[in-house]
Formats: C-alpha cells, structure tokens, sequence
C-alpha cells in the first residue's frame, strides 16, 4: 500500500465559491468533482500547467554576471561540469 500527505492550502472564499458555482453549472455534482478531474487528467499527461515568470532588470543583471562567472570557473578548469550522475560519483569516490 502506497503513502499519501495531504497537504492543506487555504483558499480564499470568493474564489472557492465562484469555482463551486462553476462546477454545479457544468453539471458536476460539487466542487471536489472537478477537482478529481483535474488530478486524473493532469496525473495521465493530458494537459501541463505553464508558467510565465518575469525577472526584474537587477536580478537578470544578477543572473548574468553569475552564469559568466561560472562559465569562467568552467573554463579555467576551477568547477567542473558532469554530464551524468556516474561520472559525478566517480569522481566523488576519488
């Protein structure tokens, strides 16, 4: 038998409320209907969730100067970059 954590989230009741009015519209018997829907078809691949983040100009600033610093480290050979786990370990076990 497998393990679960049910984790809570609060939500706020306007939301909550707008969402079960949709749900009995569209002819589910509750909110908690859609919900099973939503985690059947998401856990079967049916549909991904996208995300659009946007960074603010000093933290790209701040990204960039990182990423050329580690290219820099890479080049001169001071960090080093493994194409897998196994030669990571091997060099761990070194």
């Amino acid at each position: 038998m497998g393990h679960k954590t049910i984790q809570t989230r609060h939500v706020l009741t306007k939301i909550f409320v707008e969402a079960e009015k949709r749900a009995k519209a569209e002819g589910l018997s509750s909110l908690q209907d859609a919900v099973r829907i939503f985690l059947v078809r998401y856990a079967q691949g049916d549909f991904q969730i996208g995300l659009i983040e946007n960074i603010r100009p000093e933290k790209e600033e701040e990204y960039l100067n990182d990423s050329k610093q580690l290219e820099k480290e890479l080049a001169s050979g001071k960090s080093k970059f493994y194409n897998n786990s196994n030669d990571l370990l091997k060099e761990l076990r070194k």
